[in-house]
Formats: structure tokens, sequence, C-alpha cells
């Protein structure tokens, strides 16, 4: 998303089904493990190899900046079908370090595309998909790229849509002097 000078929010890039944290969830459930699972799944995945389970990105083309988990999660109950009880446990770390690293290298591909094709002032990032460690550093890492300062919600406000908003309002707030935008309760979201 993008906001211009005139404060009118773009969005540049969006999902075509599930988001992001939704993927986790529902993989998670797939795994056995409870809800909310991505906190879970990240846990497990610090022990696991990414190698292991190579699971599939929706729509990895860069040229085009939307994004689908639909097929991921699918991908992983195939791979879960095909597997023991003994085999799922043996393996929880490695299932989940793969699922893992398909959600946030989509995440951070199409972020990364996003940035190249425009002129940002920073990057943010907020809602509970926020909490993962690794996405943090990975888009911590395509900014800092870019030199662009990432703005990152505290993992005690990543949660819910409010906290998500409330996050937008807190990162105006250390935007460089001169692009602070004041509050515009009649903002209007444009595709491109």
């Amino acid at each position: 998303m993008r906001l211009d000078t005139d404060l009118k929010v773009t969005v540049v890039a969006r999902t075509v089904d599930d988001a992001a944290g939704e993927a986790f969830d529902k993989g998670a459930k797939l795994l056995g493990l409870p809800y909310p699972g991505g906190a879970l799944i990240e846990q497990h995945a610090t022990r696991g190899d990414v190698r292991k389970y190579v699971f599939p990105r929706g729509i990895p083309e860069k040229a085009d900046l939307r994004m689908s988990f639909s097929g991921l999660k699918t991908a992983l109950r195939y791979q879960l079908e095909k597997m023991s009880d003994a085999e799922l446990a043996a393996d929880l770390p490695d299932l989940c370090a793969g699922y893992q690293h398909a959600i946030i290298e989509q995440l951070v591909a199409k972020a990364g595309a996003a940035l190249d094709r425009g002129v940002y002032r920073s990057v943010g990032l907020s809602g509970g998909v926020a909490n993962n460690r690794t996405l943090r550093q990975r888009l911590t890492n395509v900014a800092l790229q870019r030199g662009l300062p990432m703005l990152i919600a505290e993992p005690k406000h990543c949660g819910d849509n409010a906290g998500m908003i409330a996050f937008a309002a807190w990162a105006d707030r250390d935007l460089p002097t001169g692009t602070a935008a004041a509050p515009a309760p009649s903002l209007t979201v444009e595709e491109t």
C-alpha cells in the first residue's frame, strides 16, 4: 500500500485468496497444531531445514504483484496425506520450516518487487503475521538494501486489524521531516 502526498492510499499488491496469517493458521491446523498456529509454526521452524520440504509459491512471477496462498495449503495437505503419524512427528520442524519459508519468501519477493517499481519513503509491517521474527528480519533486509527506514509494530500491537490501523498512525510519526500525513477519515483506497 502506498500513501501518496495527496493522502490517497493505493493498493499496489494483494492476495487473491487467503492472507498470509490465515495461511499460517490453516497450515498449523493441518499439522495438528492449535489456534493461533502461526507462532507455533515459527517455533518448530527454528529447528527445521527449509530445504527438506520445498513448497510452491503462488504467482511466482515478479511482474505480477498478486500473491496466493491457497495452493501452498493444498500442497501441505497432500504432503501430510503421504506421511504416517510417526513421520509427521519426526519431520514437524522441517515441514514447518519449509511451509513458513514459502509464505515469507512470497511476501518478501513481492514487497521487494513493489519497492523497485515506485518511490517510497519507508517500509511498514503490522498485523498478526508481523510477529514472525523471520519475516521481520527478511523484510528489514529488503528495506535496508533500498536505503529505506523499516517501521515495524511492536509484537504486543500485532494481532488484529485495530492494531494495524493504530500502527499506521504510530508509524507516521517516525517518518522523515516533511512526510507526515494528517488524519483523513474519508481516505479512499484505489486499486492500481
